[in-house]
Formats: C-alpha cells, structure tokens, sequence
C-alpha cells in the first residue's frame, strides 16, 4: 500500500508524462461511444454490457480510462438521459465472470 507521499508523487508523475486525461474531454468521448454504440445494438436487436462498449472505444481509437470503472457513471448517465435500460445481468470477462448488468438501447 502506497503512503501518502508516494501517492502524491506517483499522482505528479504520471501528470507530468501526460497519463492522466482531463476528465471532462474523456467522459464527453466516453459518452459518444456509448451513444454510438447503443445505435449499433438498437439496429442490430441485441443487448450489451459496457465491457462491449469499452472495447468497441478501443478499437475506434479512444484512450483508455483512467480506471475501467469510470465507464459505470457513463452507463448511468445514458439510462438517466433515456438512451439505455438495464435488462438483467450478464456475466462479464472483464471481472471474472461476475454478474453485470446487461443493457438495451431505447
């Protein structure tokens, strides 16, 4: 576990090689994935789990979160703009097999 002080440096470190995304410009790109993304499953009749919105991010080109869990408040913002519903749940690659939810496009 990592104290306060090498926390703080590793933090300015990765600021200073430029790792760290502004997190308005990515949750904004995370966003028009997901949107992009539900019009493909809407087209196609089929549900999906944000690990399939991640990775379809990945191949288009759009970097990476600064954690994997960041795309959950993008899932949520999306079903409260009515743009997705949560279906059921699914088990996932990305946890282990662990239950997530599972999503429609509205």
């Amino acid at each position: 576990m990592l104290n306060t002080v090498e926390a703080r440096n590793k933090r300015d470190d990765a600021f200073f090689n430029g790792q760290l995304k502004t997190k308005g410009e990515w949750q904004a790109a995370a966003y028009n994935m997901l949107c992009e993304y539900a019009r493909l499953a809407k087209r196609r009749r089929r549900s999906f789990k944000v690990e399939d919105v991640r990775e379809y991010a990945m191949n288009k080109g759009m970097k990476e979160a600064h954690d994997d869990r960041a795309w959950g408040g993008i899932a949520v913002r999306a079903r409260n703009d009515g743009l997705i519903a949560r279906i059921g749940y699914s088990p996932a690659r990305s946890s282990n097999m662990s239950p997530k939810t599972l999503w429609v496009s509205l």
